[in-house]
This record gives C-alpha cells, structure tokens and sequence, in this order.
C-alpha cells in the first residue's frame, strides 16, 4: 500500500484482554490472506442463506401446496389448507322446488342465531385469504370467488334486482313455477330479514344479538343458516345445478382451518393489520384505537388455541382419532355435543369439563330435509322426534349464543341468541300443507327437484333412458322398498306394485298424519354405525348448578332413567338442554299457551326406546325418475339388499 494510507483494520481499536474476536488478533494469527479467505467463506455463507430465503419465500408464496406436503405436521398447519381451483360456469339453474324466489332467498341468509365463527361481522369481511403471495394482493376472505372454493354457492346482495343479475346466480323460475309466497309468520311470529348486504354465499348470516349480562347490544357475529348446510349444487359441462334441502358440498374443517390462519396473519405478517385495522376502525381511528383492537385479536387467538390444546389432549387421552370429514361431509352431532358441552360452558367462564370433548370420528353426508317434517323421527338416526328440539339443538350446536353462566342472575340462565319465530318458519316452509288434503296425496312445501331433463337436451347421457328406468322401477320394488317405502310420485310404480305403494302405506298414522319410517339395526345391516352410536353411547358431565334432570325435563315420556350430573346420556342431556333453552325463550317473550302449543306441534320430546343404535330409512322421492343409468340403480339396489338380509327394529304405528 501507498505510504500514509489506512487499512481498515489500522483504524480499529488495539487487541483487549479478550481478543478472540479482534480483527487485528485474527491478522496477527492468520495473516491477511487468512483474513480474505474467511471474508470469502462468510460472503458464500450469506449469498447461499439469501438464495435459501428467496427458495423459501418462493415455495411458501407461490407453491404452498407442494410445500405443505412435505413439511412436519405442524409447520404444514401455518399454511393455507389445499383447495380445488375455482370451476369454470356458463350458467347457473336454482330448480324449481315450490318456493317462490323471495323465500328462497330468505332461508339462504336468513339467521338461525348462530355465530359459528369466532368473530364479529365486521371482522369476518375485514379479513384478508390467508395466502402470501409474491404478486399482488392476497384478497378479501368473503370474497365469493374465494369461498366457493370450499363448496359454497354464490348468492346476490338481493333479489330484488334485474333479470341479468338474477339468471347469472340462477333465479329463472320456470313458467310453471309456484307463485303464492309461503306463510309469513309461524304461530303469530314476525320473521326477521334475511338480508345479504355483503354479497356472501349462500349459508351466512348476520347475528345481530344480545349481551346476556347487560342486555345491550354485541357487535354482529357471523354464522351459518339451515341453507349452509341444506343447499347443495352439481355440476355437469360447467354448469352448476342447485337445490334446496339437499345435502351442502361445502368443506368445514378446512374452512375453519383457512379463518383461523387468516387471523394469525392479520396478526404476524407486516402490513396486514394496518389494512384490517382501517376497514374495522375507519381510516381516522386513533392509535389507542388501533391498540385496543390489536389486543383483542391476539386475545381471541389465544383463546382458539387454548381450545384446540383442550381438544387435542382430550381426544388423545381417551384414545380417539379424528376422521377427516372432507367436502359434503359432517359429524354434526359429535360437534354439537362439543358445543354446549364444553364450548359454551368454557364460554360462560366455566373451566374443567375438557373430558366433555369427542372426536369428531363419525362424519356423514348432511341429510336431505324435504319430507322429514312428516317423519315421526326428525333425527336420521331416529333419536329424536321432536323437530323444535332437532332445530334448535342444531342452532345451538353451529354456535348459537347461550348462557350458562352462574356468575349471572339466576333468570339469564338459557337465555340464547336462538330466533325461535326463524326456526319455526322454516319449518313450515319445509312441511308445507297436510299432504292428504288432496287428491291425490301430494307433498306441498319444499318438494324435492325433479330431474331437470330439459337443461341439456341434446345430451345422450344426461337423458333418461325410459327402459332402464323400468327395469330400475323392477330393481326397487325387490330390494329398496322394504327400508325406503314406494316412490312418492310414481303412478306406474303404484300400479305395478300397489302393496309396496307410498301414499296407501300403513305406516302412515291418522294422528298428525306422521309418517313411522322402518328403523334398521346399525350392526345387523352391516353399515358403519358411528353414527348411529353417539347419541346411544356417548356421556357428558354437567356442573351441578345447571341442574338438568333429563328424568324431570322429559316429564311424559317414558323409560328416562334418574341421571347424575357426573354421568348424563348425551342424548338426554342434549333433549334436555334445548328444551330448557327454548322454554325460556318463549317465558322470555311471554308466548301465550295457544303459541306455546302450535310452536310444539304434536310430538313429544322423547328418547326412543328401541336401545340399539339404528337407523331411519328415508322416504325415496323419485329414485326411479332419476335411472340415468341401470349401473348406478343396480349400485343402489345392491346396497339396500345388503341392507336388508339384516333382521330390521321396525316399529309399527299404534
């Protein structure tokens, strides 16, 4: 070097004590080549800590499903479940099913009280799609688009709108399509609105509610309708075909999965909670605002994952194992006991019944709900037959709001956000007249679609092949009419095989009329019985304050053991927290004796007595009308003769 010029390392300070460190020691000890080849080393080391960050940043951000296969477990957890890509639509068509489009659109939105997700309205369409992306935006959570991608139908703001907007979400009736509304109001009820001002898919609602302690309003939770679960779609040559009171296709498991990394992100990754704190707040909120919402979401996820720790070590300790339910698919009822039994009593601050939980082991197709207003079992699993009970116990279980707190008074116990006026007219929606006022018997109400033949009708394979039809009508008759009863609207069949015919079945008692479906034995049929066993086998642990006494709610039915708190029937004590819930919404609104009575109906809020796990045959509406192909009946057939060979628990009218 020149003379007079300074090294960098003349300049630092001279060698201490300790000198390990020292630039000036490492020259001393190596020299300055020395020096240069482990600058060299470090500058490779950090180029190649660079080049694995961007690897990384790309995979996460522009292929986290490849990623998340090949990560542990719970890494995998910290990114957004895999979905299917939006499908491709040239149209959509809502099948005529005897409701106006007014009704229709009202039993999509309209709420049930539930909040089944953890946060307030205002969140949920504040959220942002838990994606990372190196390429725009990551997108708004309530985007249609986006929740579509877990089954969900798209559904306009109103239907009050023009006709092109209308066909686009599929509302065309067909000319013949029914025109008088369904009845407004149920045992004198006013209905609330069922308004969907955010453009959300079919399934969501507001829940504008109230704070059980102070009696004034709580931010507007989020929660699925009846339709949420109960509105289903196919699709064939990209055109999507929907339906009321068919199963759903929707997938829950991810979609919690999906909301739960939406919050975590608004929370970790820069930039998101400035952008979800202005849609919240407004543009101009104060930081102490800004503050104040902060510690509320990381106050919620703390509570989530309390939750799940709760779950997971229960689930464990009891040696259970959770079954994916996957799209279509729900273990409703292991999830309602979740619910009021642990949930919301964790909720009303009460701590120590995590040995409530189950697994949600036994996930099935969400069941069809036309005709099941005039099925003496409302429950497909033939547990209970009260249908204000089987509503609203499914109400409470998607998350409605409920008290049972014992630090309140003593009068707010049971109190809920459920809307019992709703519950009730949609059961009438559903139930429609009495279905022997006419001749010939016809069910009114929500009648089940009639294949649409006429969307495609140059489509070989989308038309009804009549001789494989009737060779199907033969295939039914031998094989699944014993469990599913005749067709409902098919003369030839009634013809051809008029002992087996539906309408003139002795099942059909005069007292209602109620239908007594056939119940099989869950084991003797051969079939999964998960189902069937959870309500028979599973128990729950109540706090002794509650004091539910299924023996003493129950009052009328027989055969209800005495119970302890520490060991109740989960099937009691869920028969039995409803009823506590509902009676004190109608002491609540002071429902008179006549309401109390046509709200009710009929049937008791009985257990059934035949003690083995069985199911309830449903009533086939048109199987026969339905023979795309002989194949897929002679599927059917086969299933429902395998069925059969099992000596049935059938009960029969009295």
């Amino acid at each position: 070097m020149q003379a007079g010029s300074v090294r960098v390392w003349d300049a630092l300070p001279g060698p201490t004590a300790d000198s390990s460190s020292d630039p000036r020691s490492f020259l001393h000890a190596h020299g300055t080549g020395g020096f240069l080849r482990g600058l060299k080393v470090l500058g490779k080391a950090v180029l190649a800590l660079v080049a694995l960050l961007i690897v990384a940043i790309v995979a996460v951000t522009e292929f986290p499903d490849q990623l998340r296969a090949i990560l542990p477990s719970k890494l995998a957890q910290l990114l957004p479940p895999p979905l299917p890509k939006r499908a491709p639509l040239k149209a959509a068509y809502w099948l005529d099913q005897n409701w106006l489009t007014e009704d229709r659109h009202w039993f999509h939105h309209v709420t049930q009280g539930a909040a089944t997700f953890p946060v307030p309205y205002d969140w949920f369409v504040a959220l942002e799609q838990p994606n990372l992306s190196l390429f725009g935006g990551p997108g708004m959570f309530a985007d249609s688009a986006y929740l579509e991608r877990f089954g969900f139908i798209p559904s306009p703001r109103s239907i009050h709108t023009d006709a092109a907007t209308l066909r686009r979400y599929g509302y065309s009736p067909a000319p013949d399509a029914k025109t008088e509304p369904a009845p407004a109001f149920s045992a004198g009820l006013p209905p609330t609105p069922g308004e969907n001002s955010d453009g959300l898919p079919v399934g969501f609602a507001r829940l504008d509610a109230i704070n059980f302690a102070t009696g004034a309003g709580d931010p507007g939770g989020i929660g699925l309708t009846c339709a949420g679960c109960h509105s289903g779609s196919i699709r064939y040559n990209d055109v999507s075909i929907r339906f009321d009171g068919g199963p759903a296709m929707v997938e829950l498991r991810k979609f919690e999965s999906a909301m739960g990394l939406s919050l975590l992100y608004t929370l970790k990754v820069p930039g998101r909670f400035s952008r979800f704190a202005a849609r919240v707040l407004g543009p101009d909120a104060s930081q102490a605002e800004r503050d104040k919402l902060e510690k509320q979401l990381a106050a919620l996820l703390a509570v989530l994952a309390e939750n799940a720790k709760s779950y997971a070590q229960s689930i464990e300790a009891k040696g259970q194992k959770d079954t994916a339910e996957g799209f279509g698919r729900v273990d409703a009822l292991n999830r309602i006991g979740n619910q009021v039994f642990y949930t919301d009593l964790a909720a009303s601050g009460i701590s120590g019944f995590e040995n409530n939980l189950h697994a949600t082991d036994a996930p099935v197709n969400f069941p069809p709900i036309w005709t099941v207003p005039w099925f003496l079992w409302a429950q497909y699993d033939a547990s209970i037959q009260q249908p204000l009970i089987r509503n609203a116990g499914e109400a409470l279980g998607v998350g409605a709001r409920f008290n049972l707190s014992p630090n309140l008074p003593r009068e707010a116990l049971f109190r809920s956000s459920l809307p019992i006026e709703n519950l009730a007219r949609i059961e009438v929606m559903l139930r429609g007249p009495d279905p022997f006022a006419t001749t010939p018997p016809a069910f009114g109400g929500l009648t089940s679609p009639k294949w649409p033949a006429q969307l495609f009708p140059g489509d070989a394979a989308w038309k009804i092949d009549q001789a494989r039809a009737d060779k199907g009508r033969k295939i039914y008759a031998e094989f699944c009419a014993e469990c599913h009863l005749g067709p409902v609207n098919d003369a030839v069949f009634d013809k051809e095989y008029p002992e087996k015919a539906f309408w003139s079945s002795k099942r059909w008692s005069t007292n209602g009329p109620i239908l007594w479906p056939v119940e099989k034995n869950a084991k003797e049929m051969g079939t999964d019985p998960g189902q069937s066993m959870i309500l028979a086998k599973r128990s729950v642990r109540s706090p002794d304050f509650l004091d539910i006494q299924p023996k003493r709610e129950l009052a009328g039915c027989s055969d209800v053991p005495a119970t302890s708190n520490a060991d109740i029937p989960y099937s009691l004590a869920l028969m039995s927290i409803v009823d506590l819930a509902i009676r004190k919404w109608m002491d609540d609104h002071k429902t008179s004796d006549n309401d109390r009575k046509a709200l009710w109906g009929e049937r008791k809020n009985c257990p059934n007595t035949v003690k083995a796990p069985v199911y309830r045959a449903a009533v086939e509406r048109r199987l026969v009308h339905r023979a795309v192909s002989s194949q897929r009946l002679g599927a059917v057939a086969l299933l429902a003769a395998q069925a059969g060979r099992g000596a049935a628990q059938v009960i029969l009218p009295g």
